[in-house]
């Protein structure tokens, strides 16, 4: 078995992977290139972005969604928190059909950035998604606690509407008729 030097495997990985690219390999070749070096005894580091974009592209969306978990649980940075959580939410919802799952880890985000009212309207969404109208319902509560005055019809659509899903009638048509009525 030959050993690589650690400081040189990370360039290695990233050369054999822009080789097969450049070739016109898929990124599903590019791993199986890393993995038979790692077999071969050559212990590559590939970095990690690198990784997950190759991941993505042969389309190993499991593997991907636990590289991200990785990531997020080694870095401290909350702008770097953010941007893989985010990316996380998106493959559960888009690649890998969970939105209860994308929408739960958004809590933690949230309770981060409560400012940022665009991650909780995901959430709801993404709750709503799920057929978990109840859950979405508190995020629709605090998005109307957090409203300006002239966003309030749009909020109480989206109450009424969950209201509906969660077997409330009466509720959800109080909320509606607030709508209508312009209160």
């Amino acid at each position: 078995r030959r050993t690589v030097p650690p400081e040189a495997r990370r360039e290695l990985a990233r050369l054999v992977c822009e080789i097969q690219m450049l070739q016109g390999g898929e990124p599903t070749q590019a791993l199986e290139l890393i993995a038979e070096l790692d077999s071969e005894g050559i212990r590559t580091e590939i970095d990690p972005e690198l990784r997950r974009s190759l991941l993505r592209g042969a389309g190993q969306f499991q593997q991907l969604l636990a590289e991200i978990d990785r990531a997020t649980a080694r870095t401290e940075i909350d702008d770097e928190k953010l941007a893989l959580t985010l990316h996380a939410v998106e493959l559960l919802e888009q690649k890998l059909g969970q939105p209860l799952e994308a929408a739960r880890r958004l809590g933690p985000i949230i309770e981060r950035f409560p400012e940022r009212r665009d991650l909780v309207s995901r959430a709801r969404q993404l709750y709503a998604a799920a057929k978990e109208p109840l859950l979405a319902l508190q995020l629709v509560e605090r998005e109307m606690r957090l409203a300006a005055p002239h966003e309030m019809p749009q909020f109480h659509i989206a109450r009424g509407e969950l209201l509906l899903a969660a077997g409330a009638d009466n509720e959800a048509e109080a909320a509606l008729l607030r709508v209508l009525v312009g209160s």
